[in-house]
């Protein structure tokens, strides 16, 4: 403890305490598909197998146990319903405590289907597995809220990953890496996530690292401990959620460019070698992360377009998603008239709490955009100054970890757009596993200011993100208590 510095520690105390403010503080299963993964805990700890799927349409049939609880709270009728609470009384907990007995601790077994949550790999569901047992002796309740702690726990990870990311850039400038870091350790989205049971919770830290050795190797060339570390943290990752797949072209980059860049000093072999270890590396990721997600599938009918056709139509999609008027020569995607990069990517990264309903006014999310835009274009007129250093093979890096992310994205809300006639259903939190890559531009915007400026911005970036939480947290109980 000696050797953490005491602005890192300082933050984690934050983190910590914020943490158990949302997973205490949000009411049950008002979480994301929170029902879902209980569900998936509950069948590997009482079945002791992972539980059965199906496609969109098909309705989950959870435990006994787990629709009694969902009953007795309104959980499932509350879901992006703002004229719906909790019912807090007395008469409803002694309700639920007579059902509770009825059941005697049986009917938690019985998870029958959990629909496309049940094609997640397993490691963070075995991973809950240990507070559900822990608190096996409780209700329902008891072990959720017990799991949503434990899930907690991991949000430290995911900012001591900030802080390592955003320290390889700054030395020992401490104000500059407490910034960044607290842009990813304070982002209320990532924090509400991971306080509830949700596998992303695991993810994003995973991620993190991944981030951090990548960056590290590629600042510092090629260890093979840290190689070594780095594909088994994408195993990991890869053993949390398929996603993990979208990431290998950039975690395949980072470790191949020390190799090209010692292609002088070495024998030919031994670059043949280096490289063959690196694919195949990269080449076990990709098994894992389709025998753990069964194949992969699930989420979609199929992985890439399967005709000219296909391919064309798809491109369409995007450049109706990404721009803000409609190209000539593309097909009309009417439920892409709202601009997408605004409402999925600003607002539902920012902060769209509960099932999405519970936001702040409209007149904020501007202001968002607006942060969000002058941060990355602070970033790079520091960089254009060369006030802030990013290697070339950095910044491609890190664009390596975001395009094929939104090409992933895409193509998946795509496919459920034309097979299912969905509206948008992709959520920005879904790019929260790469915040420490805004920490770094946070960091290298601050740079733009000199002495007491960069002191005063760095303080306002800190203390704002912990307003920021704290308003999010109002506004839930606005929404869930009022």
């Amino acid at each position: 403890m000696r050797k953490v510095p005491r602005p890192l520690l300082l933050l984690l105390g934050a983190v910590l305490a914020f943490v158990v403010a949302w997973s205490l503080f949000v009411p049950p299963l008002q979480v994301p598909d929170e029902q879902a993964h209980y569900g998936y805990v509950q069948s590997l700890v009482e079945k002791h197998k992972r539980p059965k799927g199906g496609g969109r349409n098909t309705p989950r049939q959870l435990s006994t146990e787990e629709e009694a609880a969902g009953l007795h709270s309104r959980a499932f009728t509350i879901i992006q319903n703002p004229h719906e609470k909790p019912p807090w009384s007395a008469a409803a907990e002694a309700r639920w405590r007579a059902a509770a007995r009825a059941l005697d601790g049986g009917g938690r077994s019985n998870v029958r289907n959990l629909g496309t949550q049940a094609i997640n790999p397993p490691l963070y569901y075995l991973y809950e597995a240990i507070p559900y047992e822990l608190a096996s002796g409780g209700d329902f309740f008891d072990r959720l809220y017990a799991m949503r702690l434990f899930s907690g726990l991991l949000m430290l990870v995911t900012a001591v990953a900030g802080w390592l990311v955003v320290g390889e850039f700054v030395g020992d400038a401490r104000l500059l890496q407490l910034a960044g870091a607290s842009v990813v350790a304070l982002q209320p989205m990532t924090t509400f996530i991971s306080s509830g049971v949700n596998p992303d919770a695991a993810f994003d830290a995973l991620i993190g690292l991944v981030i951090w050795l990548s960056v590290r190797t590629l600042l510092r060339g090629l260890a093979w401990r840290r190689a070594a570390a780095l594909v088994a943290l994408m195993i990991g990752a890869a053993l949390v959620k398929g996603t993990a797949l979208l990431f290998l072209p950039a975690v395949a980059f980072a470790l191949l460019v020390p190799v090209w860049r010692a292609r002088r000093e070495l024998l030919r072999s031994a670059i043949v070698g280096r490289a063959a270890l690196v694919a195949g590396g990269c080449a076990l990721v990709a098994a894992v992360a389709l025998f753990a997600s069964r194949g992969g599938g699930g989420q979609v009918d199929h992985a890439y377009p399967k005709s000219l056709a296909e391919a064309r139509e798809f491109v369409s999609y995007l450049l109706r998603f990404w721009l803000p008027h409609k190209p000539p020569f593309t097909r009309d995607f009417p439920v892409l008239r709202t601009f997408p990069p605004y409402s999925v990517y600003i607002k539902t990264s920012w902060a769209s709490f509960g099932w999405l309903e519970t936001r702040f006014p409209e007149a904020v999310y501007p202001l968002f955009a607006l942060v969000s835009l002058s941060t990355f274009a602070g970033a790079a007129v520091a960089l254009k100054r060369r006030l802030f250093r990013i290697p070339g093979a950095v910044l491609l890096f890190f664009a390596l970890m975001l395009f094929p992310l939104l090409l992933g994205l895409g193509w998946l809300e795509y496919r459920e757009l034309v097979t299912l006639k969905y509206g948008i259903r992709i959520q920005g939190r879904y790019l929260l596993p790469l915040m420490p890559i805004t920490g770094v531009a946070v960091a290298a915007a601050l740079t733009l200011l000199r002495d007491r400026r960069r002191e005063l911005a760095a303080g306002l970036v800190v203390g704002g993100m912990a307003v920021l939480q704290i308003l999010s947290l109002a506004m839930v109980a606005g929404r869930f208590y009022a």
